[in-house]
Order: structure tokens, then sequence, then C-alpha cells
């Protein structure tokens, strides 16, 4: 099914989510795992998906992978503007920043804010 998805519409982000938390939830991420969801993040073609799922999930990868410094550089900009309304989208994707903020040796000056939304 997620095969066809891609085949069906190749430039969609949205599929690509898809087939990579289905590759992270079936067995560890892969490269390919990564790869799909950079490409998803590059296309932004988001119908239905905030972006910052897919972010946040990529993200998480390269904490996990030693490359903090490029999940701080991608979570950032999108939790700071537009706002995101998602509480729990939000709560996630700031747990992430802080602990690659942690990872990357940067203070975490900004990380109540991001999660409460106050500033």
């Amino acid at each position: 099914m997620l095969a066809l998805a891609l085949a069906i519409d190749p430039s969609s982000a949205e599929a690509r989510l898809l087939s990579a938390q289905w590759q992270e939830h079936e067995r560890a991420a892969t490269a390919e795992t990564r790869s799909l969801l950079e490409s998803a993040v590059a296309l932004a073609s988001w119908v239905e998906t905030s972006p910052l799922v897919a972010a946040t999930t990529l993200a998480a990868i390269y904490v996990r992978t030693g490359e903090p410094r490029r999940a701080v550089a991608l979570l950032e900009p999108l939790l700071e503007d537009p706002p995101v309304r998602e509480t729990g989208l939000r709560v996630r994707a700031s747990a992430t920043l802080a602990r690659a903020q942690l990872a990357a040796g940067r203070p975490q000056g900004g990380g109540g804010r991001l999660v409460d939304g106050a500033g």
C-alpha cells in the first residue's frame, strides 16, 4: 500500500512520511527511513499533515545518530513561526528540540517558551 502511494504521487510529502513512519515502527530507522523523511521535509507538499510531524521524527533520528545541530536547525524555525496550535505536537517537538540542544551543548534558553507558547 505504501509503495503504491509513493508510485501514485512520488512528490507527496505525506506519502513519504507515512512510509518512513511505518519503517520506523516496524524496524529500527534505516538510511532509507531518514532519506524518506528528508525528502518529505524538503518537498513540503503538505495537505493534511503539519510539517512539524515529519520534522520532529527526522530531528529525533538526527539526535540518535549524533547530529543534534541538524535537529536544532530543523526544529527551531518551525516552532517559532507560525505558532504551532496542536498542543501535543508542539510539546513533542519542543522536547525533541530540548534533547537536541542538550546533545549539541547549547543552552536551552527558549525551551519553556516553545512548550507553553508564552513569549
